[in-house]
This record gives C-alpha cells, sequence and structure tokens, in this order.
C-alpha cells in the first residue's frame, strides 16, 4: 500500500456528457490531486482507474463490496494530498447517498445546463461508438435526430438529478457548471479544494463544434426552436 496521508476528500457530482472528463482531466494534472474517473461505471473498468490505484486496489470490489471500495477510494494516495472521483446518482444510489450526506467529504456539482447541448452529446457518443475525445481525434458529420418525446424525458431526469445533488448534499459544495470551467478557468474549483495554485492541462476538448442546433437534421430545426421555446430556453439552439 502506501504510508501517503490523505488530507481532503472530494467527489464530482454530475451525469454524462456534461464535460466531467475534461474537468477531472484537468484536477488530475494537478500535483496535489489523485484522483479516479467514474469509479462506481458498472460495465466498464479499463480506463477509469489510475494504474497506481489498479495496482493496489481490486478494481472489481466496486460491484462486489461497494462500501469497503469506497473506502479505499477515500483513503488510498500514492502521495498527493487530495483525492476524488466522479459519479452520476444513478450509478449507485446508496453510495451517493452516503457521499452526499458526508461532511467531511467536499462535493462539486458540475452542471451543462443547455439540455439540447447533452442530449446531443449522448446521441453523437452512441453514433461514434465513443464516450470522450482526445484532441487529435476528429468527429465525423453525421446528423441526429432529434424526438421531442425523447428530448422531454432527458430534460425532467437531468433535472431531477440536479434537484436531488443540491437537495441532499451536506459540508463543503461547489456548484458550478462547464460553461463558467471553459471560459474562466479553474480558479474556484483550485480555491474550493484548498489546491496550491497551478497551472492545469487536459487532452481532452469539446468534440462537437458549433451551432447546437446544427447537429441536428436542418428539417427538424423549426421544431427543436418550437421546443425550446415552450421549455423557455430557445437560446439552446445557437450556444
Amino acid at each position: 500500500m502506501t504510508n501517503a496521508v490523505v488530507e481532503k476528500r472530494f467527489v464530482l457530482l454530475s451525469t454524462s456528457r456534461s464535460g466531467t472528463t475534461y474537468a477531472m482531466d484537468m484536477l488530475r494534472s494537478h500535483p496535489e490531486v489523485f484522483c479516479q474517473f467514474e469509479a462506481f461505471l458498472e460495465r466498464r473498468d479499463d480506463d477509469q482507474f489510475d494504474p497506481v490505484f489498479r495496482a493496489h486496489i481490486d478494481v472489481a470490489m466496486r460491484l462486489s463490496d461497494p462500501s469497503r471500495f469506497l473506502n479505499h477510494l477515500m483513503t488510498f494516495t500514492p502521495g498527493p494530498p487530495c483525492v476524488g472521483f466522479k459519479m452520476w446518482f444513478s450509478q449507485n444510489e446508496e453510495i451517493c447517498r452516503q457521499l452526499m450526506a458526508d461532511t467531511s467529504v467536499m462535493k462539486i456539482i458540475l452542471e451543462r445546463p443547455n439540455r439540447l447541448a447533452t442530449f446531443s452529446s449522448k446521441a453523437m457518443a452512441r453514433i461514434h461508438g465513443r464516450r470522450n475525445n482526445r484532441i487529435q481525434q476528429n468527429m465525423r458529420g453525421e446528423k441526429i435526430d432529434f424526438g421531442p418525446k425523447r428530448f422531454r424525458r432527458h430534460v425532467r431526469a437531468r433535472d431531477e438529478e440536479f434537484d436531488i445533488f443540491r437537495q441532499m448534499s451536506r459540508g463543503p459544495v461547489l456548484d458550478t457548471t462547464y460553461e463558467r470551467l471553459v471560459t474562466e478557468g479553474f480558479d474556484e474549483v483550485i480555491e474550493f479544494l484548498g489546491l496550491t495554485p497551478h497551472d492545469l492541462r487536459s487532452d481532452f476538448k469539446r468534440v462537437n463544434p458549433g451551432r447546437i442546433i446544427d447537429r441536428f437534421h436542418e428539417h427538424q430545426h423549426d421544431e427543436i426552436r418550437d421546443v425550446l421555446e415552450e421549455l423557455g430556453h430557445p437560446e439552446w439552439a445557437d450556444a
């Protein structure tokens, strides 16, 4: 194992396609941070954990004994004093509730408020068969279908999950957005975690540049704008 001491613990609470991989990759580049990605993701574990963590901890434990695995996540470090990971409420509700109630764990709630962006990003990920994108990769130009009923369900589900995070999180909480991190940087996150100022870097970037509405078939644009107007967010189309 390791004799290093964990001084600070955090969890990034969010949902898929919200910029969390970018955020965690940036934090991982800080010398005082040792973090994992989706530690309670059931279907994959090959790229969710730091190699040092995998060498010492049986990651299959996240399914067989999640409470014990959480203890390892929050206490193991090869040196950096701040440890953390990201998770969705749906990945393990019991563990997520436990984390939100623990006042010693700092919570970063990271939201991408533009629901059309997250809806389209999920669809694009299904088309291309990839979850995230490195800087040198390019996306093909396929258009996606809108599906107003599916979109409304997506909006409701996202709203409900972030309501849970905000209502149930106790202790130190930083409520921020993907857009704020991209435009203003990570100073607020570094300060919140009590880290030494440091330049951060990531190999991840926005994988679907351009207007959000242009990801969809052109003949659906009017319908999309009508639905967004109904929801009170016409600005989502042109972000």
